[in-house]
Parts: C-alpha cells; structure tokens; sequence
C-alpha cells in the first residue's frame, strides 16, 4: 500500500492518480494532500543526464500541468504546487 492518511495529510507515492480525464503524466513520484491548507504538492524527482538543469525543471513542470488541473478540480483544493526536484553534480 502505498499511501500514509491521517486527520491532517495524506502522502501517496509511486501510484497511479486517477481522474475523470486521460492524463498521461498521472504517476508523480510523491503526491503530498495537506488537508488542513487544502493544498496539494506533485513532487517529481529527477537526476538528469545533462547539465541543463533549467530546461529539465521546465519540462518537469509542464508534464505535470494537466494532472495538477484535474486534481484541483477533482479534489476541490485551494492549490496544486508542482514540485520538480533536479538533483545534478554538474556545476
């Protein structure tokens, strides 16, 4: 099972998100619901092959979108945060 819920969050992580619309992009790495803020955090881990951090960011951030749509819709939160995390040893 990979979901922790108790009364003030809940944390899924590695698992399919399901909404009302095909979203290709519906298996974020860490999906974080604060109940009490009704806001949610799609948290995407990457380690690029490349040093352009940015670009890899970006597309992090645009993949997510129309998840993070549906989910405020679905879910009826304040805000959905997309979180890209870029971890690079390039300098």
């Amino acid at each position: 099972m990979n979901v922790i819920d108790n009364q003030n969050m809940r944390l899924y992580w590695d698992r399919v998100i399901r909404t009302d619309f095909t979203v290709p992009a519906n298996r974020p790495d860490i999906l974080y619901l604060d109940k009490i803020r009704q806001e949610v955090r799609i948290i995407d881990i990457t380690i690029p092959l490349t040093h352009d951090i940015r670009t890899t960011y970006n597309t992090k951030i645009s993949k997510y979108k129309d998840l993070a749509d549906e989910i405020k819709k679905l879910w009826k939160v304040k805000k959905v945060i997309i979180q890209p995390i870029v971890i690079s040893n390039y300098c």
